[in-house]
This record gives structure tokens, C-alpha cells and sequence, in this order.
């Protein structure tokens, strides 16, 4: 694990201590908007996207609950830190570059969520990278039109069994499903 937050109270009373395993946190935001007290929160932060934690707003939810059992990746963790001292401040636990659509400019996604994605598929982040999956949708069906476009230049309409036959993936008379 290597960043931390802690959450903390005085004397012998109970705190907490919340863990972010970098390698495995890809930014999903999941933890934060699952987080009933606020503690957990991302943030913009000009191309960047930073999840930071509260210790004074933490409360520990309970065993199931909240941060560490919402994490799809199982990044997070959360320990008692009786023996530490209480930090008020919001800690910044990981951080990651906002990607923007080449087409449209927005922001889609960061780097670190990409890469899982990819990983998780078996495919390269760099097909996905220029364009958020609004464009990328979008340019799927301009392409698709181009290459189903008849020698004049106008669009013939086929169904999906016309050009699953023409294609040589349906056998004579075998309808699409």
C-alpha cells in the first residue's frame, strides 16, 4: 500500500487509517460517490483527477460497507490508527491525467482507468485513447456507412441478415438471430 490517509480522534478513542494500493487503483471515482460521509472525494484538479481522503469526516463504516467493499478493484483498505496521530487535513491518496477527446474535447476518462480497461481486456490503451466512446461510437457508424455505400455515393439501406449474407457469415437461408 502505498498512500495513506488518516482518520483520527484524541486520546484512546477510535480512528482510521484508509490505504490506496496505487498499482491497482484506476480511478474509477466508485469509492467516492459510494462514501456516505464525504471523506473519500475527487477532485479536478486542472488535467488531473485526485482522490484524496477526510480523516475528520471519516466514521468508519460498517464491515461490507462503504470504501473498501465498493472498490472493484480492491484497492482500498482501511485499518485502525489508534497509534497515529490525527490528521485534519484532506491527504491526497492517488492522482491521474485526465484524457481529453481529440474530436469533441471533453474529458472522458483518466490514463490510469484506460490502462486497467485494456489490461482487463487484453487490448493496447492506445486504440482507445483519442476519442471518448461518444466519438468513437459515432466514427463506428460513419465508417460503417462509408463501406456500405453503393457506387453513386448513396446509402442503400440492407438489413442485418442482407449483410451478414453478403459478408459470408450466414449459410443460405439461416436467419440472423
Amino acid at each position: 500500500m502505498s498512500n495513506a490517509g488518516n482518520h483520527a480522534t484524541s486520546g484512546d478513542q477510535e480512528h482510521w487509517i484508509v490505504e490506496v494500493d496505487e498499482e491497482l487503483c484506476s480511478l474509477c471515482e466508485v469509492c467516492a460517490r459510494d462514501c456516505p460521509s464525504g471523506a473519500l472525494r475527487v477532485e479536478k484538479d486542472g488535467d488531473r483527477l485526485v482522490l484524496s481522503f477526510q480523516t475528520s469526516l471519516c466514521h468508519s463504516c460498517a464491515p461490507g460497507e462503504g470504501c473498501e467493499s465498493t472498490c472493484p478493484e480492491d484497492a482500498l483498505s482501511r485499518r485502525d490508527g489508534r497509534a497515529e496521530p490525527l490528521t485534519m487535513d484532506r491527504v491526497q491518496l492517488v492522482d491521474g491525467q485526465v484524457l481529453r477527446c481529440s474530436y469533441c474535447n471533453e474529458p472522458f476518462g483518466t490514463v490510469r482507468k484506460l490502462e486497467r480497461v485494456a489490461k482487463r481486456r487484453n487490448h493496447s490503451a492506445e486504440i482507445v485513447r483519442d476519442l471518448c466512446p461518444l466519438c468513437r461510437r459515432k466514427h463506428l457508424v460513419v465508417r460503417f456507412i462509408d463501406e456500405e455505400r453503393m457506387p453513386e455515393g448513396q446509402a442503400e439501406y440492407r438489413s442485418t441478415y442482407d449483410i451478414l449474407r453478403r459478408a459470408g457469415k450466414l449459410i443460405p437461408g439461416e436467419k440472423p438471430r
